[in-house]
């Protein structure tokens, strides 16, 4: 996803809090993110040139926490799962 960010001009920010995430749940972490390809790609897409996509990765007692963050417009409520 790297050289698909640089050639859209925008940064691409992966944020671990290594010290707050057990063994198990950096395994986690990083097959959520491998997962969510197509979040990634799309947050790449609809962002400005020159904005960023961030990628945080934390946790919460037992669970992995992934975050994505963007500077492109706000998907329609309709869109979101709750």
């Amino acid at each position: 996803m790297r050289p698909y960010a640089r050639q859209a001009n925008v940064d691409l920010r992966l944020e671990i809090a290594e010290e707050r995430l057990p063994w198990s749940s950096k395994a986690i972490a990083a097959v959520s993110v491998r997962s969510s390809v197509n979040i990634l790609h799309n947050a790449i897409k609809f962002s400005p040139a020159g904005g960023y996509v961030k990628v945080s990765c934390d946790a919460r007692d037992s669970a992995a926490i992934v975050r994505f963050a963007d500077q492109g417009k706000d998907t329609a409520e309709f869109y979101l799962m709750s």
